[in-house]
């Protein structure tokens, strides 16, 4: 008897059929997951042109990519499209077609992320060239005989497209490498020289420049109001101050290392908090953060060894800082805390990196300082410093200082170590601050503090909605009291012929309300306060040559630097993203003279790297405020 479907029983025929859509979603699913991965893998060689240099690497990375989102994200796809087929018998060209559309959109979205970050026209250009591919690969798919997949996984449309692909991402990578494509090349005349022996100090005088993470306008200004912050009144009224303008994402590697530089994250090359080291690829590779779900997934797979992480240093950073700058034409300058200043560099003055205010549970620090001859003075400071946060009167310290009483939850016992943690690192930040102005005469100082940013993501809630009892309604405005005290502490010890930079590097917010609805899905530790919206941040300057009463509008972080370098008659970087306001000052500087960039004419010193790969303690830390998830 001839065969026909019509000859086979209900169960053997529903049989039949589950395969063949298995097949044909399988087949539409894996062509999609490729695509994306494809994309994604073609954007990530993109920013990572400068590090991967081998062919392997990128095609390794690749391969990984494309494997990660069509298990990941598309298999999900494809058993939701077969249950959607086999209830409702929808035509093949329609799942089809929702799929495509869902998948240009999520990577469209992703990809426009990105570049809004690193603007660069020609990564328009490859975002365009993948496009077109994808378009291609698309319309040979949906053209197959009765407008659907069938037999597609036993053709060698699938095979050849994959394929296809392979070789059009690698050529890619190559021709971005090979060209240097989206770096702008840095505008140095080969005949430009600065004069090294000219006297830039300014006899008596000192310039002090105060990070604040976090620090927030609408808290402040009604706090000034309140007569509850003195000395950022004084210096508010005496001096400018505005808003000042951030970029995204709002990574504080990235926002200060701007801020220091000049410079865009595609010039410095510093991008997120971390640095990756994936098993067959041999060479460092960053992965931006825009994509949550690749985020989890690397954290995830770093704790079974797949993938190594360490903290960004100074030894990525592409671009001179402004204490390279006022370093090498002779100013003494101090770099207190600053990110990215692990390894610490070799400067004219004193240099405390980032990671050496952990205190961590062991006796020392995985960090250097500079000079090394002072290590010892600083240590014991840093060792009262930890007795006295791990004592029973530190504790009451906390709590007397942040007007938390009452009996505290076991809910809450990890909100009070989270914030003795980073009271205690501002309070080690204060101390060494004094010791080497007690010591040493500066030109320059930068010193950054923590608290705020580490309470405002933690207590917001508390703050703003009065969540959680009146234990921790305080906790904010008392660290802004803080703050406020140690500068005026700061401040007497130097001398009075002085300027002051006071910044964020961006303000702070509500938590946005899908994240809050996900950490709770999830179980997560909740964070309240956000800046992922990148909410202005403050800017205020006071003393010497500096105007009374201006509000400036406008500013940006890319600003600051070459703001700063006129105060000592340097010329600012034609290659810098920021420009002079000196607006703000008074007669003494009226005028500002240009070079084409530094760069090339003064190089930096890095000391000796220290392994902080997967570091306990500081990814303990990127944990607490919410950058990574494990």
């Amino acid at each position: 008897m001839e065969w026909s479907p019509h000859n086979l029983d209900y169960k053997e025929r529903l049989s039949i059929s589950i395969m063949e859509v298995f097949f044909d979603i399988s087949s539409l699913v894996i062509l999609n997951g490729v695509f994306y991965g494809f994309g994604m893998s073609v954007l990530i060689l993109f920013l990572n042109v400068k590090t991967i240099h081998k062919f392997q690497s990128g095609i390794m990375l690749t391969i990984y990519l494309i494997l990660f989102y069509t298990i990941i994200i598309y298999l999900p796809f494809m058993l939701a499209g077969e249950i959607v087929y086999l209830t409702l018998i929808p035509n093949m060209l329609w799942i089809a077609e929702l799929t495509v559309t869902l998948t240009l959109l999520i990577l469209s979205i992703n990809i426009f992320i990105h570049l809004k970050f690193y603007r660069s026209i020609n990564a328009f250009s490859v975002t365009g060239l993948m496009y077109g591919f994808d378009g291609f690969v698309f319309m040979m798919s949906i053209s197959i005989p009765i407008m659907g997949f069938s037999g597609m996984m036993n053709s060698k449309l699938l095979l050849i497209s994959v394929g296809l692909i392979m070789l059009v991402s690698a050529i890619t990578w190559g021709v971005l490498l090979i060209f240097d494509f989206g770096h702008p090349k840095k505008r140095i005349s080969l005949n430009e020289t600065l004069n090294l022996k000219r006297n830039y100090k300014k006899k008596g005088y000192m310039f002090a420049w105060f990070g604040i993470d976090s620090g927030t306008w609408d808290i402040m200004k009604r706090m000034v109001s309140q007569g509850r912050l003195p000395n950022i009144a004084a210096l508010m009224k005496n001096g400018c101050y505005g808003r000042l303008q951030t970029v995204t994402p709002t990574y504080s590697p990235v926002l200060w290392t701007s801020k220091a530089t000049g410079k865009t994250p595609e010039q410095h090359r510093i991008r997120n908090f971390v640095i990756y080291n994936i098993k067959g690829i041999g060479e460092k590779v960053e992965v931006m953060g825009h994509d949550p779900i690749l985020n989890i997934t690397i954290d995830k797979l770093a704790k079974f060894g797949f993938i190594k992480r360490r903290p960004v240093g100074s030894q990525d950073r592409k671009s001179l800082s402004v204490w390279n700058i006022l370093s090498k034409v002779g100013l003494k300058i101090g770099v207190f805390s600053w990110f990215v200043t692990d390894p610490i560099e070799k400067i004219n003055g004193v240099m405390v990196p980032e990671f050496y205010y952990l205190l961590r549970s062991e006796k020392g620090s995985s960090s250097e300082i500079y000079p090394p001859h002072v290590k010892d003075d600083v240590q014991k400071i840093k060792s009262e410093i930890q007795k006295r946060s791990k004592s029973l009167k530190g504790d009451e310290e906390v709590k007397n200082r942040f007007h938390i009483h009452g009996e505290i939850t076991s809910s809450d016992l990890r909100k009070l170590k989270i914030l003795k943690s980073f009271y205690f690192q501002d309070i080690l930040r204060l101390k060494i601050a004094e010791y080497f102005l007690s010591r040493f005469s500066f030109d320059m100082i930068m010193l950054y503090f923590h608290g705020i940013d580490a309470v405002q993501h933690r207590f917001w809630d508390n703050y703003k909605n009065g969540n959680g009892g009146k234990i921790f309604q305080d906790v904010i405005r008392q660290y802004y009291e803080f703050i406020d005290e140690v500068l005026g502490d700061l401040l007497s010890r130097m001398p009075k012929k002085k300027s002051v930079f006071i910044t964020s590097d961006h303000g702070h917010e509500n938590v946005g309300k899908i994240k809050n609805i996900v950490d709770t899905i999830l179980k997560k530790d909740k964070i309240s306060g956000s800046h992922s919206n990148a909410p202005d941040g403050i800017f205020i300057t006071s003393g010497y040559g500096v105007k009374k009463g201006v509000r400036v509008k406008n500013i940006s972080i890319y600003d600051i630097v070459p703001t700063i370098l006129p105060i000592w008659n340097l010329p600012v970087g034609r290659d810098m993203e920021g420009d002079p306001r000196i607006e703000i000052y008074d007669r003494n500087i009226t005028s500002v003279k240009h070079i084409n960039s530094y760069e090339g004419l003064m190089s930096v010193d890095i000391g000796r790297e220290n392994d902080l790969t997967e570091d306990e303690e500081i990814f303990n830390r990127l944990r607490d405020l919410g950058y990574i998830d494990s």
